[in-house]
């Protein structure tokens, strides 16, 4: 069995979160611990899924999502999912305990600091950060750990202008492939390079519809990505599994190689 390591991005309301659950649902077998950075997955739960016996712990703090994680690579054996609801707040929580930690204030208060010239002592912020967010946490995750990851990150608005900006040259590129999207990930910069599969889900309104498309995978068919339109109609009740395993079969069928999803 591959390890599959999943990332799906987009603004609100487009279907991220019930993606993760109807990934869940569609792996009875599995076990799976979610890390709810959002504080919403109990009503969705409750919603659409009543039946669905998952593990939600919600997070506030950093403290509290490396405890999570710590209980999930206890729990979690090869085959099974960790999904974390919200990952671009993991990045905010690690800069927020740095600033208590190791300053004593709390993030709010460090960047009025900041606006007003001022600066405090203490060690190196971004060593700190990387460490924890990266080579504690998400880079364990997506990398040795054996279970299969997937998360959900909320986008914002890029412009072609916004494409320069970071010194970069990979963020830079990563930004340029986001841009045809309309937004990008929030969260670390290399998020999405940590992911095999990355989606992007979008909504649209009058008429409402839901849209997918793929902005990366590994010998798997693209979601969208045509000539005429990046995004691909997607039917929110059959779920976004449905629609990627329907995908890989269909091309699988036809001769193409694909190795298919867990």
């Amino acid at each position: 069995m591959y390890k599959e390591t999943i990332l799906i991005v987009g603004p609100d309301s487009s279907g991220k979160s019930s993606s993760l659950l109807d990934i869940a649902d569609k792996h009875p077998g599995s076990k799976v611990f979610m890390i709810d950075l959002e504080n919403k997955l109990g009503k969705l739960l409750d919603g659409l899924f009543p039946d669905l016996e998952i593990e939600v712990e919600g997070c506030l703090n950093w403290d509290q999502l490396a405890d999570s994680f710590n209980k999930a690579k206890q729990v979690l054996k090869a085959g099974d999912w960790l999904m974390i609801d919200g990952l671009d707040k993991a990045w905010d929580l690690v800069q927020a305990d740095y600033e208590m930690k190791v300053n004593g204030i709390t993030l709010s208060n460090r960047v009025e600091e900041l606006r007003l010239g001022q600066s405090s002592p203490g060690i190196d912020k971004w060593g700190w950060c990387k460490t924890k967010h990266n080579k504690d946490f998400l880079d364990v995750a997506t990398g040795r750990a054996p279970f299969h990851v997937a998360a959900t990150a909320w986008a914002h608005p890029v412009g072609v202008e916004g494409i320069g900006l970071d010194k970069d040259i990979t963020v830079q590129e990563t930004t340029a492939m986001w841009q045809q999207a309309g937004f990008k990930p929030g969260g670390e910069k290399r998020n999405t390079q940590r992911f095999d599969t990355v989606f992007a889900l979008n909504l649209k309104m009058a008429p409402v519809s839901y849209q997918i498309a793929t902005m990366k995978d590994k010998v798997r068919p693209y979601l969208g990505n045509n000539k005429s339109s990046l995004w691909t109609k997607f039917d929110i009740e059959e779920g976004l599994w449905n629609t990627y395993v329907d995908a890989c079969e269909e091309v699988k069928a036809s001769g193409g190689r694909v190795i298919l999803p867990a």
